[in-house]
């Protein structure tokens, strides 16, 4: 047709164009007509094995060139002509003219119907699998009963929410991070104990003897002491401003052989009351306060880190639950495989009693049969494989009833994909990982010790006070004048007043040594010790400064300066983490991208190998096709089938790997942490 255009172009008329078109083209078409008829004879004619299948091939050539050398030199010239006329034909001319006047009209609606269409056809964001045909429900079946090692045949169904529940309860990587927790919260519990009031206990009973060289101080040259003390006392700091006090009660019970004791035994009672505050270093940071509070970052860090922990073992647990899935779901395609290779060799065996077939197609067949044997055997140990994998996080011991049960995952596909948006996705990782609070709380951590640090520079000043209230009380000696050194008078004035008395004189007064008589409230036992004190009539006041200070301080100065240095090193931490993070969400994106685009290509994959698959076994049954071919068509099937397990499998994990990424696992999985 195109010779004939071209000549008509060159000014020729139609018929005279018709004629030389068809005398050009009728050499090369019978030449070539003539090469096919006679390459196709010998398959024609021929016999042996596979001649059937042969001959129906060359009749179809033949035939079908024939055919095509009639169409080519009689029917299309009369098309063509009948054709011309009705282009130039009046009515034509009016019709084609309105429709070119219709063309916007008709584009502009046809345009928003396609794409509609388009729109209502478009395969869903989850990729839905197909139901199970009865072909491939049977594989499951004989999948599901498969003789495996270690398992009864007590199938135990499995939800993906139930298989995570599981690994939160049982898995051991959690509990050990739960003991991590329990260690920081025992940390704050110790830094706690610093500000913890401390009672201070101290009894005391010596027996004191002393020689000396005076006999006025002691009969028979030696002094000898008898002493009790009750000592108790209150110690507490303060988490405000540095500042501690204390509270000491002290009693002292005291008995001698002095003659120059006043009071035998004596008891003293002291009660005092003070405080120290510093007033420049350490009063806004010190060493406890620093530790408590780096303490209490601690116990947020490790729950941070703890989340990460379940994070990471919720990413296991949903691999491993799709590792299994897609393990049984190769398994069930080699099944039907095998399924596939029997039927063939079945319809092998059948025409090779019916002599159409030769006898060697059934040993290729067999061959190609034991082969997906293996291969289903070989995916039915992967099964065990994976499923061992799960349990081993889903079971607290090797004593849990699941390692005897077969484990078969319920869901087939995650119920709801996360964002595919690159910078939304970025934002919510950085804010959502735990990785990202781990660093902010040891960013944290290092300005509590700058602050610690800082004050240590400072010149120490401390302020210091005490008030003390005592009390005394004793027993007095029952001596002739007095007590104490004045009772070793006693025989002589009893002389000299006898004789005084004889003759008419008045007796001599008592000897009083020192500022006069005790007085009497200072007569008594502890009782009224105790009541001296409470009276606040001896009363102590003391206060002051206690100032330190290193003129250089290289000690403090090096502390901040690690600490400066610590914190550059976190800030570049951070960036670093960033940047892997940026990298980790763009790869699990892609990820995801990749498994949705090889889910499509092996969707379609599988359609057209089911296609050509079913049209081969029919030309196989009418021998015009081969045992080879049908078993390639049955290996491309099975193949894309593999694939297309493959591909959902890798959308699982990236969907999970993704969550992981984003930091929201617990929450697309609908976890929270108590």
């Amino acid at each position: 047709v195109d010779h004939i255009k071209g000549l008509r172009r060159e000014g020729m008329s139609r018929l005279d164009a018709i004629y030389q078109g068809c005398d050009d083209r009728l050499r090369p078409i019978l030449m070539t007509t003539a090469a096919l008829v006679a390459g196709m004879a010998p398959l024609a004619f021929g016999t042996g094995a596979g001649a059937g299948s042969r001959r129906t091939v060359a009749i179809v050539v033949i035939g079908g060139q024939s055919m095509a050398l009639i169409l080519t030199l009689l029917v299309t010239p009369v098309a063509y002509s009948l054709f011309d006329d009705l282009a130039n034909s009046p009515r034509w001319q009016r019709l084609s003219g309105s429709l070119r006047r219709r063309k916007k009209t008709v584009a502009s609606v046809a345009v928003p119907l396609l794409m509609l269409g388009l729109f209502l056809t478009w395969p869903a964001r989850g990729q839905e699998l197909r139901p199970d045909t009865p072909e491939i429900a049977k594989a499951r079946e004989a999948v599901s009963q498969a003789k495996r090692v270690g398992v009864t045949a007590l199938e135990r169904k499995l939800p993906l929410a139930e298989a995570l529940q599981l690994a939160l309860k049982n898995n051991l990587e959690i509990e050990l991070e739960r003991t991590n927790m329990a260690t920081a919260l025992a940390g704050v519990k110790g830094a706690q104990g610093a500000f913890d009031a401390v009672l201070l206990y101290s009894p005391l009973l010596e027996t004191r003897n002393t020689p000396v060289s005076n006999t006025l101080a002691g009969a028979n040259g030696k002094l000898s002491e008898h002493l009790l003390n009750n000592n108790v006392s209150v110690r507490q700091r303060t988490p405000w401003q540095g500042m501690s006090f204390h509270v000491d009660f002290d009693n002292n019970r005291a008995s001698t052989n002095s003659p120059f004791a006043a009071l035998n035994p004596t008891f003293t009672s002291r009660l005092t009351a003070g405080f120290a505050m510093p007033l420049w270093r350490y009063r806004q940071m010190d060493q406890d306060r620093a530790t408590l509070k780096i303490r209490m970052k601690l116990k947020d860090q490790s729950r941070s880190e703890f989340e990460t922990r379940v994070s990471d073992v919720i990413t296991r647990a949903v691999s491993a639950y799709w590792d299994l899935a897609a393990a049984i779901e190769d398994a069930v395609v080699a099944s039907d495989g095998v399924r596939l290779a029997q039927e063939q060799h079945g319809r092998n065996q059948r025409q090779i009693t019916a002599g159409t077939l030769a006898p060697v197609e059934a040993s290729a067949s067999e061959a190609e049969l034991q082969r997906r044997i293996d291969t289903y055997s070989s995916a039915i140990g992967l099964v065990t494989l994976a499923e061992n994998q799960l349990k081993v996080i889903l079971t607290p011991d090797r004593e849990d009833a699941l390692w005897n049960e077969r484990v078969v995952p319920t869901d087939r596909r995650p119920s709801e994909l996360p964002t595919e948006d690159v910078r939304e996705a970025i934002s919510i990782a950085i804010q959502k990982r735990p990785e990202i609070r781990t660093l902010e709380l040891r960013f944290e951590q290092n300005e509590v010790t700058k602050d610690l640090a800082r004050s240590a520079t400072k010149p120490q000043v401390n302020l210091v006070a005490n008030y003390s209230t005592a009390g005394l009380a004793g027993t007095q000696p029952q001596t002739s004048g007095g007590g104490g050194f004045a009772a070793a008078f006693g025989p002589l004035f009893g002389r000299v007043n006898d004789l005084s008395a004889t003759g008419g004189l008045p007796p001599l007064p008592p000897i009083s040594i020192g500022g006069g008589a005790i007085p009497a409230a200072y007569i008594g036992g502890y009782g009224q010790a105790l009541n001296n004190m409470a009276g606040f009539g001896s009363q102590s006041v003391a206060a002051g400064l206690a100032i330190e200070w290193n003129p250089r301080n290289r000690s403090a100065e090096a502390q901040l300066d690690q600490v400066a240095i610590n914190e550059r090193r976190l800030k570049l931490a951070r960036l670093q983490l960033e940047q892997g993070i940026n990298a980790e969400v763009r790869t699990a994106l892609q990820g995801l991208e990749t498994a949705r685009q090889r889910i499509t290509a092996a969707r379609a994959s599988e359609q057209a190998s089911l296609e050509k698959l079913d049209s081969e076994v029919r030309l196989f049954a009418t021998g015009e096709s081969t045992n080879f071919l049908v078993l390639t068509r049955q290996n491309e099937l099975v193949d894309s089938r593999r694939r297309l397990v493959g591909a959902y499998l890798l959308q699982n994990k990236a969907v999970a790997q993704v969550q992981r990424v984003l930091g929201t696992t617990l929450e697309a999985n609908k976890i929270s942490l108590q």
